[in-house]
């Protein structure tokens, strides 16, 4: 059996990248490929929160925590380095264990304006990286966001270096397409992973019989000044649309953002008379129940949007910044659906939804992991 590792942010309480790891190890599970799977951390150290105080109080302390202070940052710093690299040596002690490839999959958390990496985590994947193609493993990035790079035009090269030691590389949208380019690099233009879903036939069938909506906010964007009149909008097309709501976050965290932003509206529209529960979905399994049972979509989040356009149902979404426009643009337009922005509110409403040509990129993606089991078995 073929053994491959798998790095990604699976596991992390976020239910689209659970989607993209679920529906790799299922297809991959059919083939007789087993995944084992890299938890990529994101680490954030409070001590390094660089805002001052203002007050005049606080000024002798300031200058005390400056001094002494700078001693701690850097003792910390010391031993989080040591951490890290042992860390990654047992990592990197998991590429001698007989793998044939090494998989990145997924969203924009590797290459962008808006990355979560720091250049030392970038330096580490180089790493790790490295060592794969020196043990003879095989490298894979599969549907990738990259970019863009307005702001953080140096991380370009860095991420230029990562991407052509790769034996496989394929993007899910145009704009990252030309990113790849820019790069003098290449790519296949292929979709999101999640659309191997599309090839299971149980994810095809509706039930329409208890007609409902699904309505979703993602923290990143919704915390926005617009979320106040996209709260209202939002409302009137439950309304319109008369059945029951539920709001569906892909984060289960309840002193989350996006869990607190989402048991908010649910509690507006209820007092507003509107039939609504809040549902955090306890599996991959119930979410593509959801969406593939949902009358109409309603939500922001790039997956929210990716499910809505798999399974052909009648979308409304919005987004914030440039790289949340690359994602949602893009992956509306790979499918062939356009969109109208109902006047003067940045909500687009998807049209033409039966029409939409997702079944041609259900069979892209699941082409493209036929010719990487090939490439790596």
């Amino acid at each position: 059996m073929s053994r491959i590792l798998l790095y990604g942010m699976c596991g992390m309480d976020n239910l689209g990248d659970d989607l993209m790891y679920s529906a790799i190890s299922r297809y991959l599970n059919q083939n007789n490929i087993k995944i084992d799977f890299i938890e990529r951390v994101k680490w954030k150290n409070y001590f390094f929160n660089e805002k001052k105080p203002t007050c005049v109080k606080f000024i002798i302390y300031n200058a005390f925590f400056t001094r002494v202070g700078f001693a701690i940052r850097k003792y910390i710093n010391v031993l989080y380095s040591k951490f890290r690299d042992i860390e990654f040596a047992c990592v990197m002690k998991k590429m001698q264990e007989g793998y044939s490839a090494l998989v990145f999959l997924g969203g924009g958390y590797l290459t962008s304006d808006y990355s979560v990496m720091s250049e030392d985590e970038l330096d580490n994947i180089l790493l790790l990286i490295n060592t794969a193609k020196k043990a003879g493993i095989k490298v894979i990035f599969s549907g990738l966001t990259v970019g863009p790079f307005e702001e953080k035009k140096y991380l370009s090269k860095k991420v230029a270096d990562i991407l052509k030691f790769g034996d496989w590389l394929s993007v899910r949208d145009k704009f990252s397409l030309n990113e790849i380019e820019k790069l003098g690099l290449k790519a296949e233009l292929i979709g999101d992973n999640i659309f191997l879903f599309g090839s299971e036939n149980k994810c095809r069938e509706c039930d329409f019989s208890g007609k409902y909506i699904i309505v979703n906010l993602k923290s990143h964007m919704d915390q926005s000044q617009n979320l106040v009149e996209r709260k209202k909008i939002i409302a009137q097309l439950c309304v319109k649309y008369n059945g029951i709501v539920k709001v569906v976050p892909f984060r289960s965290d309840v002193d989350g953002e996006e869990y607190k932003i989402n048991q908010l509206l649910a509690d507006q529209l209820v007092n507003l008379g509107i039939e609504c529960e809040l549902i955090i979905p306890n599996s991959v399994d119930e979410l593509i129940n959801l969406y593939s049972n949902a009358h109409i979509v309603i939500g922001s989040a790039y997956h929210c949007v990716a499910l809505a356009l798999l399974f052909k149902r009648k979308l409304y979404t919005w987004y914030d910044g440039l790289y949340y426009q690359y994602k949602i643009d893009g992956i509306i337009e790979l499918c062939g659906a356009k969109s109208k922005e109902l006047i003067g509110t940045r909500i687009f409403e998807i049209l033409d939804g039966s029409a939409i040509s997702t079944d041609y990129r259900v069979e892209l993606v699941k082409r493209e992991w036929n010719n990487i089991v090939q490439l790596i078995k």
